[in-house]
């Protein structure tokens, strides 16, 4: 990672002098930090917790995560991710030069090297790799079927297009009309 505020030698001289005590802060409002020896994206929020089996008198209920019921977070190691290469797509999103991660969850399958927003807004909804567009549902990214990455174009904040389709998110889905007509009635079912 080389900013214009510090260059790569800097860098990795912080990345050298980080201790438990006292970790490195990769980015502003997203708290991925390292340690000395890891990556550990700090105050994820709790996966897979069966509500029934916890105790909530417990601070350490479930065997495999610790959650501070008091925040309601939990802090995960970032295996094999390059600190060298990482950058902050939003403050939900980093990638390296192999994976993009999501809330501290490495994401399967889509490529890090090539992953990038739609825009700089940091409530973007679209993004893509050199093989595939998504977009963010729930907190979630999902893989949009039909897009094609090569010609996939943002043209608003919940509209794009690519050479075969326009997309259309609404209610937290897509639609996909196929013609400028069906495109028109996309938007007189939103006005009414």
């Amino acid at each position: 990672m080389k900013t214009n505020r510090m260059t790569e030698k800097d860098f990795q001289e912080h990345l050298s002098k980080a201790t438990p005590s006292k970790p490195f802060l990769f980015f502003n409002r997203v708290n991925c930090i390292y340690d000395g020896s890891k990556i550990i994206w700090r105050g994820c929020p709790p996966e897979n917790v069966d509500k029934s089996n916890l105790d909530l008198n417990a601070l350490q209920s479930h065997p495999d995560f610790t959650i501070d019921f008091m925040k309601g977070y939990e802090d995960r190691i970032l295996e094999d991710v390059d600190p060298f290469s990482l950058r902050k797509i939003n403050w939900r999103l980093l990638a390296d030069v192999r994976y993009v991660i999501q809330d501290g969850i490495i994401l399967k399958g889509i490529d890090g090297a090539s992953f990038r927003s739609l825009s700089k807004s940091p409530s973007e909804i679209f993004f893509k790799d050199k093989k595939a567009v998504y977009v963010e549902k729930f907190g979630k990214l999902k893989k949009i079927d039909n897009a094609d990455p090569e010609t996939f174009k943002k043209i608003g904040f919940s509209y794009a297009k690519d050479k075969n389709h326009f997309f259309v998110k609404m209610s937290n889905f897509l639609v996909y009309p196929k013609t400028i007509r069906s495109m028109y009635a996309v938007f007189c079912m939103m006005i009414l």
